[in-house]
């Protein structure tokens, strides 16, 4: 599954099983280059 954020939006989860997450920005945020 995927889901997708607006810039800015608070948003969070829950993790029921074992889990990859993997963050993704686009353009590429400049504190994380």
């Amino acid at each position: 599954d995927s889901y997708v954020f607006d810039s800015n939006e608070k948003h969070g989860a829950i993790i029921l099983e074992d889990t990859d997450v993997i963050d993704v920005f686009s353009p590429a945020r400049e504190d994380y280059k």
